[in-house]
């Protein structure tokens, strides 16, 4: 599980750019948690950047929204 740290503008804008990728195929958080396999209330809070999302979350995410990992840390301008 993710470790809960105070809001940083790393992960906050980590998080801005997972909610685009998400919010690009039409998926809810929930549906994204489902499919991803993680609990959607954390999936809000990496989303807002008050949680960080490990390794393992970071691959089961991009795997549940079809894209490489890499993807999930590229801006997308």
């Amino acid at each position: 599980m993710p470790d809960r740290v105070p809001p940083d503008a790393d992960l906050i804008a980590w998080g801005m750019r997972l909610r685009r990728l998400r919010e690009a195929q039409g998926l809810s958080i929930e549906t994204l948690a489902e499919k991803a396999g993680v609990s959607a209330r954390q999936l809000i809070r990496v989303e807002h950047g008050t949680t960080s999302a490990t390794v393992t979350w970071v691959l089961m995410i991009a795997e549940a929204l079809g894209v490489h990992p890499a993807d999930l840390f590229r801006d997308s301008g």
